[in-house]
């Protein structure tokens, strides 16, 4: 409202609003196009799964790093713009430093994937167990899987800490954060997929067990991305039974199956087999969190 001031130091207007008021652009899950056009060359197209799956540790290597060299390219834009931040350059400068350094790890994990012949293994047999998975969906039967530019870079974020327990990068928690539906499942199941093989090819069926952890806040969530989790293990599954495994990759992966287990507590799931027995059509809870099979649907 608007009224004579009653006193010469009181206001004599007053409003609300919205705090803070900010224009927030939409995220574009494709990238910068800086990262685009270090993608695209007739050398190979890193942004894809198969691609990535059947081409050598070299040549994966190289491709990876000339993509890679985007994400160098916007860094070094940015620095130009740190002068006319005035005040905020400083707080810009130790941002930038932080891509700086995540570009640094991104980059090593893409060289260990030419130099160490058990992680370039595993990490083919990943790709390729993300393409099997998706094929068993109707939209996956169309078209191969593709990268976009944040889940593969948080791959080779993580690959050499993944790989060696005394990478430095083991000290650090990376946090994946993108809007619902951008494609955090499938960055971090690829991961999964590339544990679970390296752990056999180094260890044979020694290396089965417990290797990955998913934990979520939310019951529906947990089936659903235990629905997900489960197609990729089956795939896993596959490739270690000698289905669509990549050529020229022949290391043994052991013995045992890959498994997937869950709990969620017992009102979503038994927790003995009695209380399965006892269990009516009507029961909330299910031995059976998946619908169907994830290879069948």
């Amino acid at each position: 409202w608007d009224e004579p001031s009653l006193k010469e130091d009181s206001p004599g207007w007053l409003e609300t609003t919205w705090v803070p008021r900010s224009i927030i652009r939409p995220m574009n899950s494709d990238g910068h196009d800086m990262l685009q056009e270090a993608a695209r060359s007739d050398a190979g197209d890193p942004l894809s799964a198969s691609w990535l799956s059947k081409n050598d540790g070299k040549t994966i290597s190289e491709a990876l790093l000339r993509f890679l060299g985007g994400y160098r390219k916007w860094i070094e834009s940015k620095i130009k713009l740190l002068p006319a931040l005035d005040s905020d350059s400083a707080q810009g400068e130790e941002n930038l430093a932080v891509c700086t350094e995540t570009l640094k790890r991104m980059e090593a994990g893409a060289r260990l994937l030419g130099q160490d012949s058990k992680v370039e293994e595993a990490f083919r047999l990943a790709q390729a167990s993300m393409v099997i998975q998706r094929s068993w969906t109707s939209e996956g039967r169309e078209a191969d899987l593709r990268w976009r530019p944040f889940q593969l870079g948080f791959q080779l974020l993580t690959i050499a800490s993944l790989a060696d327990r005394a990478n430095p990068g083991r000290q650090v928690m990376d946090l994946l954060w993108f809007p619902t539906g951008g494609g955090k499942t499938e960055a971090y199941l690829a991961l999964t997929a590339f544990t679970l093989f390296l752990r056999r090819i180094k260890d044979g069926s020694a290396g089965a067990g417990v290797a990955v952890l998913m934990r979520y806040t939310l019951r529906l969530l947990t089936i659903q991305q235990f629905d997900r989790a489960s197609a990729l293990v089956c795939a896993c599954e596959a490739i270690r039974r000698g289905q669509g495994r990549p050529e020229g990759l022949g290391t043994r992966l052991g013995d045992l199956p890959f498994s997937i287990g869950i709990w969620v507590g017992s009102g979503a799931t038994p927790n003995s087999r009695r209380e399965v027995a006892a269990l009516t059509p009507n029961s909330e809870c299910t031995p059976c969190p998946l619908a169907q099979c994830p290879c069948c649907r």
